[in-house]
């Protein structure tokens, strides 16, 4: 597409936090590869359990490459490297607000309701290891910067 009709175009993205992203993709990944035998996340389930994943599957080249768990700043830079200053970004966290607030832009945006919620989900701080929330910040570190995240626990901040 051209610059100037690229540039005619409201675009928006909605991003998510590294920590929830990486759990939810290795629990969805056992569900796919049940469903797909040849699930491009089949993979991951080769690690036992979730720490081993973290700790020993994600690499800074799966990170900064693997199309469906890398940073998601990469989709959202111009060929220069920068971030698109024309792409309104809000976070899955605060989803709904986020659609809200683009209502007078999209008119027939609605409520977004839930779908592929993980049953049994445990919280972030029982999943993760200090030594996994340090990983998990080192790789991902464009997307918490550009997008101000921090681990979803106020203790576990000051490491």
């Amino acid at each position: 597409m051209n610059r100037a009709k690229y540039n005619r175009y409201f675009k928006f993205a909605v991003v998510r936090n590294p920590w929830d992203r990486l759990y939810s993709t290795f629990r969805y990944a056992e569900r796919d590869v049940q469903r797909y035998k040849s699930s491009p996340l089949e993979w991951i389930t080769h690690f036992p359990d979730f720490e081993s994943f973290v700790m020993q599957g994600m690499t800074e080249e799966i990170a900064s490459r693997h199309y469906f768990i890398g940073c998601q700043v990469n989709y959202l830079r111009l060929p220069s490297g920068e971030v698109d200053p024309d792409i309104t970004i809000g976070k899955l966290e605060m989803l709904q607000e986020f659609l809200s607030s683009l209502t007078p832009l999209l008119p027939r945006l609605t409520e977004v309701g839930v779908r592929n919620a993980s049953p049994g989900r445990q919280p972030l701080h029982e999943v993760y290891s200090v030594e996994m929330i340090i990983k998990v910040r080192q790789l991902f570190a464009p997307d918490i910067h550009e997008f101000g995240y921090v681990f979803p626990n106020s203790e576990h901040n000051k490491l």
